[in-house]
C-alpha cells in the first residue's frame, strides 16, 4: 500500500526475508531512488539463493544467523547504542534457550523418524530435528505454489499416511482446503498425530520463541515423547 511505501522511505533499515518471499518490498525500495534505506536481506545473509525453500524462520541456526547480522547492522547505523544492541541480542539468544533445548530433545529422541508434511514451510524444523518428511515434493511444493500436486504424488500421500510410513502429520494451518483437507482426515482417519503449524506468528502477540515453542512441544507429544 502507499502507506507500506512512506514506512519504508522513512526507514533507515529494511529486513526483507529474501528469497522471492517479499519481493514487493524490494520493488518498493528500487523506486525510492536516493532515500533508499539500508537493506538487509536475510536471504544472503544465510548463504542461500533465489528458488531455496524461503521459510528461513523455522531453521534454529538461521535464526541466529539473522539476529547476528541485524544486530551488527544496527550497531553500524547507531554506534552510539552498541552496548544496547549487544545487550538486547544476548537476552534474545537466552529466550532461545528452551526452544533450542525442545530442538535437541527431538532429534535427540526421534532422529530419523518418517513424518508426512501438507506444504514445505516445516522443511528446516525437520531437517534440525532429524525428522524425514516423506510426503513427494511433488505434493509439498505445489502447494507451497498454489498449483495442483500431480495424482501421484497425492496417491503416495495418502499411502504413507493408512500404511503406518508416518508417524506425524505437520499441517500449515495457513494452507487448508483441499488436498491438505483430505489428507488431514485420511491421518485422523489412520489415527496420525496431527500437528498444526503457521507460517506467520501465532498469535500475533506471541514472541517467535513462544510461537515457535508451542509447536515444538506439540510434535514432541504427538511423537510419543512424553511417553515413558
Amino acid at each position: 500500500t502507499a502507506a507500506d511505501s512512506a514506512t519504508i522511505a522513512g526507514s533507515a533499515i529494511l529486513v526483507i526475508n529474501g528469497l522471492g518471499y517479499d519481493a514487493w518490498a524490494t520493488k518498493i525500495v528500487s523506486s525510492l531512488g536516493s532515500t533508499q534505506p539500508t537493506v538487509i536481506d536475510l536471504g544472503q545473509v544465510v548463504g542461500l539463493s533465489v528458488g531455496a525453500n524461503p521459510h528461513i524462520w523455522y531453521s534454529p541456526d538461521y535464526v541466529a544467523q539473522s539476529a547476528a547480522a541485524i544486530t551488527s547492522i544496527f550497531k553500524q547505523k547507531l554506534p552510539s547504542a552498541a552496548n544496547q544492541f549487544d545487550s538486547s541480542a544476548g537476552a534474545f539468544k537466552s529466550a532461545l534457550g528452551p526452544y533450542r533445548d525442545q530442538v535437541a530433545a527431538i532429534k535427540s529422541k526421534f532422529s530419523g523418524t518418517n513424518i508426512g508434511a501438507t506444504e514445505s514451510v516445516f522443511d528446516y524444523m525437520a531437517q534440525a530435528t532429524g525428522l524425514v518428511v516423506t510426503t513427494p515434493d511433488a505434493f509439498r511444493l505445489a502447494e507451497a505454489k498454489g498449483t495442483d500436486p500431480t495424482a501421484q504424488s497425492v496417491a503416495t500421500f495418502s499411502d504413507q499416511l493408512t500404511n503406518g510410513t508416518d508417524k506425524v502429520l505437520i499441517f500449515n494451518t495457513q494452507t487448508q482446503g483441499g488436498l491438505p483437507t483430505q489428507m488431514r482426515q485420511t491421518a485422523t482417519n489412520s489415527h496420525v498425530p496431527i500437528v498444526e503449524v503457521t507460517e506467520t506468528l501465532t498469535p500475533a502477540n506471541a514472541t517467535f520463541q513462544e510461537w515457535q515453542l508451542r509447536q515444538l512441544q506439540a510434535l514432541w507429544t504427538a511423537l510419543g515423547g512424553n511417553k515413558s
